[in-house]
């Protein structure tokens, strides 16, 4: 792939019509501010492009995210616009389809943006933790939960 640009915490790649968003966060890809305003650029420019088709999320290294950065857990930036769920509404609200291709860890607000990206695709061996657990909704049916974690529960899983 040919890369377009590189912002700070997440790179940018096109190619045949399908824009990569890369996390590129180490050692986890932590969900901190930084990324989350290079995210909300990325996909506000790929869905501004009408050269690209879709959109795929990926995190670098040894996995798609572990979740928030806890270095900004009490601080301004813990809160700050856009903060976790404004990121989770751009991915759910996005004109172009977006993939979550999930690979290794997945957690806390990682995991909630693979459940509200239009596809979600992994690998063997990842290891994802739904932060409702421990309530019990991923037992329960989705319609009853809204917990889209189990893939038995979301048709989106491939």
């Amino acid at each position: 792939m040919v890369e377009l640009n590189r912002m700070s915490k997440l790179s940018f790649e096109a190619r045949d019509g399908v824009a990569v968003l890369k996390l590129d966060n180490p050692p986890v890809n932590s969900l901190g501010h930084e990324l989350r305003e290079a995210l909300v650029a990325g996909l506000e420019r790929a869905n501004a492009d009408r050269g690209i088709e879709a959109l795929v999320l990926i995190g670098s290294g040894a996995g798609f995210s572990g979740g928030a950065d806890i270095r900004e857990f009490g601080t301004p930036k813990a809160v700050a616009y856009p903060n976790l769920r404004t990121v989770t509404s751009e991915i759910e609200d996005s004109v172009k389809p977006v993939i979550a291709a999930i690979g290794g860890v997945c957690m806390g607000g990682g995991s909630n943006w693979r459940w509200h990206a239009t596809i979600e695709s992994a690998r063997r061996g990842r290891e994802s933790h739904c932060r409702k657990s421990s309530w019990g909704c991923c037992r329960a049916p989705a319609e009853l939960s809204g917990c889209r974690a189990c893939s038995a529960s979301n048709p989106r899983s491939i």
